[in-house]
């Protein structure tokens, strides 16, 4: 007898616990607690948008308009004019949109230090216009991400020493698909290319190169990964990456040299 009030007892907290957050405030929240925004530098200016949304226990009783308004957190290594500007610090959520709303800023890129991230922490300031509706203390972080003004996408004669000592020469195209990130035609030394649209993805991030593990030729489940640089000055690309086979792994040191 005595368990059984005990374990009643200590169920009390929790029950009141519930009523309190279904009495509770709805709440204007970022919809995301951090997002990035990548670009390149000294390329102008970008619009970034923000996700804001009503969340709380009984948003289906809120009507009217709500007014909100936003502002930085002092903790935030981004500057005000340098990596970012306001185009609004307002916006209204509206019950025929869902209480969602957009939020913008614009992104500065030129006169920014690359590679680099600034980071700008947001917090809703104030929300009014609707009862049972108040802004939320949670703050999102918004990184401002910065890479080099680099695009190493086109033609390139390509010089490649297998690990067993053979060479081989040939041409291709260099495709950029993102920012930073490029796609080979060929991967390996096989000719034709095992997929004439996929050799192997690299990332170019200002002098170095990255080849992320991935599948070879985004067909086979071979794994390919290594890495180089980019000479800047003469726009070679020198990447070193291996091949894993059942029977042993290959690597592969290949120089690209821009067919101009």
């Amino acid at each position: 007898m005595i368990v059984a009030v005990g374990g009643f007892n200590s169920c009390e907290p929790d029950l009141r616990d519930v009523d309190m957050i279904k009495d509770g405030p709805n709440l204007v929240v970022f919809k995301n607690s951090s997002q990035t925004e990548t670009q390149v530098s000294e390329t102008g200016d970008f619009e970034v948008e923000i996700q804001i949304k009503l969340t709380g226990p009984t948003t289906e009783n809120v009507s009217g308009d709500i007014t909100v308004t936003f502002e930085a957190d002092p903790s935030s290594s981004a500057i005000e004019g340098k990596h970012y500007e306001w185009i609004s610090k307002e916006v209204v959520l509206k019950k025929e949109n869902n209480y969602l709303a957009i939020l913008k800023i614009i992104q500065k890129t030129d006169g920014v230090e690359y590679p680099s991230t600034a980071v700008l922490n947001l917090k809703v300031a104030n929300a009014t216009g609707a009862s049972n509706v108040i802004a939320s203390g949670k703050p999102t972080s918004i990184n401002l991400t910065y890479v080099c003004p680099y695009h190493l996408g086109g033609k390139y004669h390509v010089h490649t020493v297998r690990g067993d000592g053979k060479v081989y020469d040939w041409t291709e195209n260099i495709t950029e698909i993102g920012i930073g990130t490029y796609i080979t035609q060929y991967v390996g030394t096989w000719q034709p290319p095992l997929n004439p649209n996929y050799g192997y993805l690299f990332y170019n991030v200002c002098d170095a190169i990255d080849v992320p593990a991935q599948n070879l030729a985004d067909m086979y489940s071979n794994q390919v990964y290594g890495g180089g640089s980019y000479d800047v000055a003469t726009g070679v690309i020198d990447v070193t990456y291996t091949i894993e086979f059942s029977s042993g792994n290959m690597t592969y040191h290949s120089v690209y040299t821009p067919a101009n």
